[in-house]
């Protein structure tokens, strides 16, 4: 259901699995903060996951 509606408003979804690993995403919540009000980044900015060689 949420990747269907996540899908709806134009976003990539990513199956990550069952629920414990969204303690992994945790920590970027404070970082995106910290970046947005502390180094005066914005808020206009957000995390992506870059797929393929680099």
């Amino acid at each position: 259901v949420t990747a269907g509606l996540v899908g709806e408003l134009g976003f990539e979804t990513v199956d990550a699995g069952e629920l414990t690993p969204a303690r992994l995403l945790e920590p970027y919540g404070p970082l995106w903060i910290h970046l947005a009000l502390r180094r005066r980044s914005g808020t206009s900015f957000g995390f992506g996951l870059l797929r393929g060689r680099y």
